[in-house]
C-alpha cells in the first residue's frame, strides 16, 4: 500500500551513472509519452519537455531499496537545475555526474553502510505499485547533500 517515509541513509550507487546524459528524458507535452533523448531532434524540440527519470540505490542498517527520482523531485534534489537535453548540454551533464559521483563516492566495494566516504542523505520517500503490482519507492523533497 502507498505510504510516505522519512529516512536516514547513504547512496549506494545510481543507475546508469556513467551514462549520465539519460537522466533527463524528453516527453511530449501532449501525448505524455517518453522518448530516447538520442532522437530528439530540432524539428521535436517545441514538441518536447524534458524530465528528470534515475534511480538511486538508497541503504540504511536495515534496507537497500532503489527510489527514483523523477520529473519536479529532481528539479529538488539538484536545487533548482532545470532538466534539459543533456546530449547537447555538455556542462550540465558533467555537473550532473559530478555531484553524483561525488554522492556515492569512490567507493565501488561493498563495504560497511556507515562508510564515512558517503554522506548521508535525509530523505523523504513514497511507496507506490506499479502497473505490474511491484512496490516502488519515489524520492520526494529531498535536496542533493552537496554543495
Amino acid at each position: 500500500p502507498p505510504a510516505r517515509f522519512r529516512c536516514l541513509a547513504q547512496a549506494r550507487t545510481v543507475r546508469d551513472l556513467n551514462q549520465v546524459q539519460r537522466f533527463c528524458l524528453p516527453r511530449d507535452r501532449s501525448t505524455g509519452r517518453f522518448y530516447e533523448p538520442s532522437t530528439i531532434g530540432p524539428a521535436e524540440e517545441d514538441s518536447m519537455e524534458w524530465v528528470y527519470a534515475m534511480e538511486i540505490l538508497l541503504e540504511d542498517a536495515t534496507a537497500q531499496v532503489w527510489a527514483r527520482i523523477f520529473e519536479v523531485d529532481g528539479c529538488t534534489f539538484f536545487q533548482g537545475l532545470a532538466p534539459r537535453n543533456l546530449f547537447e548540454d555538455g556542462a550540465a551533464a558533467q555537473l550532473l555526474h559530478q555531484k553524483m559521483a561525488g554522492l556515492i563516492s569512490a567507493e565501488t566495494e561493498p563495504g560497511p553502510v556507515d562508510s564515512p566516504l558517503r554522506p548521508w542523505i535525509h530523505c523523504c520517500l513514497r511507496s507506490y505499485c506499479d502497473a505490474n503490482g511491484t512496490l516502488r519507492f519515489r524520492m520526494n523533497d529531498t535536496v542533493l547533500p552537496l554543495e
